[in-house]
């Protein structure tokens, strides 16, 4: 088979390495996987929480409300189910409750949607880094270290949880570089290393 058939071509040395790096962090952060669903679990029932005890049991006017209305549409809202034994609106004996299999299911979505876009963010990072290892520590900071070029590069990372203005979950993650010990930017990061 030639190469114009779609041969596949072997990886070079240098994205052999690059390839078992990010194969290295994608499980470090797969690890925290567990950690992530816990934490988004948490989040959603204190939200709920905090909504029925502002609204009551049945939610009355959470679409209409200033406070919750995003947060209920964006976060809550995909892991609740409402119970009306009467079908009548406004029913005073209709109540909402969170479907543990719901917010199961949606905390799995929310840690690899997480995770797919830590290790893309990561991945910008660590183009032709050698020797790279990858630390963990409790409260979503890495440590990630390795070579580049001959110098001695230090990226810690931190994985932070917010809520957007329209209630959705979302994660940023800043990122501290060092090169030798002494911090650079990302945009001299990547100045330096052309």
């Amino acid at each position: 088979m030639t190469r114009s058939q779609g041969c596949a071509r072997l990886p070079s040395e240098s994205e052999g390495r690059r390839m078992a790096t990010i194969r290295g962090i994608a499980t470090a952060m797969n690890a925290l996987k567990p950690e992530m669903k816990k934490a988004y679990k948490k989040r959603v029932t204190s939200l709920f929480d905090q909504m029925v005890n502002d609204l009551g049991k049945n939610l009355r006017g959470v679409y209409n409300s200033y406070r919750w209305a995003r947060t209920f549409t964006g976060t809550v809202r995909p892991s609740v189910r409402s119970y009306n034994p009467t079908m009548m609106l406004n029913d005073p004996d209709a109540y909402h409750y969170i479907d543990k299999a719901l917010l199961s299911k949606n905390a799995d979505r929310y840690a690899s949607s997480v995770v797919d876009g830590w290790k893309a963010k990561v991945e910008s990072k660590l183009v032709e880094l050698d020797k790279a290892e990858v630390k963990y520590f409790k409260g979503g900071t890495f440590l990630i270290t390795g070579t580049r070029k001959g110098d001695r590069i230090s990226i810690e990372q931190q994985i932070i949880t917010n809520v957007s203005s329209k209630g959705t979950l979302f994660n940023q993650f800043p990122a501290r570089i060092y090169v030798n010990g002494k911090f650079v930017s990302e945009k001299k990061y990547k100045e330096i290393y052309r």
